[in-house]
């Protein structure tokens, strides 16, 4: 994690994630609190990333000459002052990726070579590369993310509900002299509360993470940009696979036929966006087709 931030300061936002998250599994008691569970947070979440960072510069300041203030002092006064890009995006926009980033254009005609000159004002062709995601997967990636927030508001609503019919049963249960059916209706609704939330870690780490990479990009002033979402967007690939196992291994049909179609659309966007990340050379019709939006040009 220390390497990570070390080689971009966006991967503070796993570190952020994990710290939620370990507080997270702290109110829930999701693991009885011993001496060894309160001290190895603060050792594999506190001093070895901490250390691994401090460790990961000792190279560059040798060289250089400056001290570990004055680096961190000029990283952060460089990202106040920069200014306005035509490429720029907000942050809302990212999970719908409105602005993606052209890094490079250069338009062609005929047997023209590459380089030649300045871009054809009317090409035939052109070489186009681009800073962007897969569509599908982006925006498959951002619905299967609400839903996994809904399965969450779901699951404690419903944890909320047994937990209070619980309660009332056992009120119940101590009022009855005889006969054991209060306390048996107890038992069933405290394993159905269990059951009911085994999988909520899994959805939890899923959705906390990827709202720690991208909700601290709300309080940045600077011009931010599409790849500042990456580390978000990544969350939103796992959301999708989550979600496809379970419908892979469920009983309904119809789910697992979806699966299989949302897997048939991100293999055909790889195949259909891939020119656009490898630099590729297309006509300017097949060009045209490929910027769905008019802010992707």
């Amino acid at each position: 994690m220390g390497a990570c931030i070390n080689v971009k300061w966006n991967g503070a936002g796993y570190f952020l994630a994990l710290w939620c998250l370990e507080g997270i599994r702290r109110l829930r008691h999701w693991a009885a609190d011993t001496p060894q569970t309160v001290t190895r947070p603060w050792l594999w979440l506190g001093v070895l990333p901490l250390g691994t960072y401090l460790l990961c510069w000792l190279p560059y300041l040798d060289l250089t000459g400056y001290t570990l203030w004055e680096i961190h002092q000029y990283l952060w006064q460089f990202h106040q002052q920069a200014g306005d890009h035509p490429y720029q995006s907000i942050w809302y926009t990212w999970p719908f990726m409105i602005r993606p980033i052209a890094y490079f254009y250069q338009g062609l005609n005929g047997n023209e070579p590459l380089g030649i000159g300045p871009p054809t004002p009317s090409p035939e062709k052109a070489i186009a590369l681009y800073g962007m995601d897969n569509p599908f997967l982006l925006w498959f990636g951002s619905a299967a993310i609400v839903l996994l927030m809904l399965q969450i508001v779901d699951q404690c609503r419903r944890h909320l509900q047994n937990s209070i019919r619980f309660s009332k049963s056992r009120k119940t249960a101590r009022t009855h002299k005889s006969g054991d059916s209060p306390k048996r209706e107890a038992l069933n609704t405290n394993r159905v509360t269990h059951a009911s939330h085994r999988q909520v870690p899994v959805t939890v780490s899923i959705v906390m993470v990827y709202l720690a990479n991208w909700l601290p990009w709300t309080l940045i002033q600077r011009s931010t940009f599409f790849y500042h979402y990456l580390s978000s967007a990544l969350m939103g690939a796992v959301a999708i696979a989550w979600l496809m196992s379970r419908w892979f291994t469920g009983d309904r049909a119809s789910w697992r036929w979806a699966g299989w179609g949302i897997l048939g659309l991100l293999l055909a966007g790889f195949l259909f966006w891939l020119p656009l990340w490898i630099g590729g050379t297309l006509p300017m019709e097949a060009l045209q087709q490929r910027w769905w939006l008019p802010t992707w040009r």
